[in-house]
């Protein structure tokens, strides 16, 4: 039969400790610059969607994995609970 679960899920695969990434920011000049494409672009979905992404610093998983449910307008929140790749355990985020 076919087996149930995965038996590699819980596997840790082996890290190089010495080489680590570098974490490339956009410096806020970048971010206006970026900022102003989008507006120019006129398309009213992207501008909030890039918004939310800058200004809760999101993870791209996270942002993938963001839908219109997730948002709640009437108290301000934003629901971040699952990333692209699967879910996550995290509390609700002030927008």
């Amino acid at each position: 039969g076919y087996i149930k679960n995965n038996p590699t899920s819980f596997v840790e695969f082996p890290r190089n400790p010495s080489v680590k990434k570098k974490v490339k920011y956009y410096t806020f000049y970048q971010s206006e610059l970026f900022f102003e494409f989008v507006k120019k672009e006129k398309s009213f979905i992207w501008y909030p969607f890039f918004l939310i992404i800058f200004d809760q610093v999101l993870r791209k998983s996270e942002a993938l994995g963001l839908q219109w449910a997730d948002i709640d307008f009437s108290q301000n929140t934003l629901n971040i609970n699952r990333e692209r790749l699967g879910l996550l355990k995290k509390a609700l985020t002030k927008v």
